[in-house]
């Protein structure tokens, strides 16, 4: 693995993290309390590419 591919995984890493944190716990409780989908979670994950 080259330090350029290094990096850009890095990147993607920090971007996976950054969009996971703006779904707490609060969100998933609610998500399994109702037996749903995270519809929410999968959009932003998406629009994220």
């Amino acid at each position: 693995m080259t330090d350029r591919n290094s990096e850009e995984l890095n990147a993607i890493r920090e971007g996976v993290r950054a969009l996971c944190a703006e779904f707490d716990a609060a969100y998933w409780r609610k998500v399994d309390e109702e037996k749903g989908f995270p519809e929410t979670f999968v959009k932003a994950l998406t629009d994220a590419g």
